[in-house]
């Protein structure tokens, strides 16, 4: 019976876990994440927007999903531009990003709908 208990409590304890602490949602020191949700048929080549330059994060094929993991060693502001195969292209807005974020960027089959957010 006490097995019981202990048991439930161990149980209990790690469903309190917040997310950081969740191992699915974790992102090492000197990284973020982000999560992105393509809604759009075409492909999207994907860049992060930072001061002093930009990067290719990679291709998202349409209606899928993927995520990046970029280095990020200090807090500063971040701006994603999707350039679709069809030849179109958005910049999202800036969002201000610290070390360990998970950022969801979320790609609107209408392209100018599309959202960053944490």
């Amino acid at each position: 019976m006490r097995f019981l208990v202990v048991l439930g409590l161990v149980f209990a304890l790690g469903c309190g876990a917040t997310r950081e602490d969740n191992p699915f949602r974790a992102v090492g020191p000197g990284l973020i994440r982000i999560e992105v949700d393509n809604r759009n048929f075409n492909d999207a080549t994907v860049f992060a927007i930072i001061p002093g330059g930009q990067r290719r994060l990679g291709i998202v094929t349409g209606k899928t999903a993927g995520s990046f993991d970029l280095q990020w060693t200090r807090d500063q502001d971040i701006r994603l531009r999707i350039q679709l195969l069809a030849g179109d292209s958005f910049s999202t807005n800036a969002l201000y990003v610290r070390q360990g974020e998970i950022l969801q960027l979320t790609i609107d089959p209408i392209l100018r709908r599309t959202l960053l957010r944490r």
